[in-house]
Formats: C-alpha cells, structure tokens, sequence
C-alpha cells in the first residue's frame, strides 16, 4: 500500500470512532458500524481497482514487456559468460607461452574490455629469487599477446 492509501486509512479510522462514540442511541450504532464497514470496504479495494480498469490488451502489453526484460537478463548474463570464458582462455594460453620459457606459473589472471582487448594481466609465478626474470616474462608476453608493458603485472609466490 502506498502512503497516501495507509493516510487515508488511519483518518478514516478516527473519523468513524468520532462518529461511533457521538451517536445519539445504541439502537443506530449497529447500523453505523455496517455503513462504516461498507466504506471500509471500498476504501481498501481503491488500490487494487487497476486490474478492473486493465483490458486484456493492456495485460498482453503487460506480459510481452515482462518476457522481453527477462529475454534481455538471459542474454546479458550469456554475453557475460562468454567473456568469462574469453578471459579463461586468455589466461590459459598466456601461462602456457610463460611456461615455455622454463618459468613456473602458479595463475594467470586476465582483465579485458567490452572490445576483447587485454586491460591487464597479473601473472604469479613460484620462481626462486636467483632464476626470478621478470622482464623476460613481460617482453614474451607483450610480444605474443601485443600488450604494453605497464600492463604487465609480475607477482612473487
């Protein structure tokens, strides 16, 4: 129910006490209680009376708008899933081309825009300190994968 409807509500409440309490005989206060309740009545189906007003034109329109948004979620969580595999791709083939070079990588993590272009890429690796190359992995990979090198990110495990 909206504010306006529980206002009205609460005034017409204390109004029909008013009118309880100053009835001249108790004799017409069984007949005031069946007025007030028939007004109650009307007072609280008032936000409900849309659906009669509704044609079934009206509620076909209703219906089509309801399964086009629901079409529209499925399609965007589709078209996310995809770049959630694109990323898994990515940063697959990107460990796969630093392992080549004898470098041990624990994760690949790949961020990439709505353009399929990298954004970033974090690569950890579990390299002891005296083999540990970190410009050789960021040269590899902006060569293969055409990706700046300020967009490189190298983590020690």
């Amino acid at each position: 129910m909206s504010f306006g409807v529980l206002k009205s509500l609460v005034l017409y409440l204390i109004l029909s006490g008013i009118v309880l309490n100053f009835s001249p005989n108790s004799n017409y206060k069984r007949y005031i209680r069946f007025f007030l309740g028939l007004l109650i009545l009307i007072l609280l189906a008032e936000p409900i009376q849309f659906i009669f007003h509704m044609s079934s034109g009206d509620l076909e329109r209703f219906v089509a708008q309801m399964e086009a948004e629901l079409q529209q979620n499925r399609a965007n969580a589709s078209h996310d899933t995809m770049y959630n595999y694109y990323e898994m791709g990515l940063s697959e083939s990107i460990r796969q081309t630093v392992c080549e070079q004898g470098i041990h990588v624990a994760k690949v993590e790949v961020l990439t825009d709505n353009q399929n272009e990298i954004v970033k890429c974090t690569i950890r690796v579990t390299e002891p300190d005296d083999s540990f190359q970190e410009e050789t992995i960021k040269k590899v990979v902006s060569d293969v994968y055409n990706l700046e090198l300020n967009r490189i990110y190298i983590v020690r495990r």
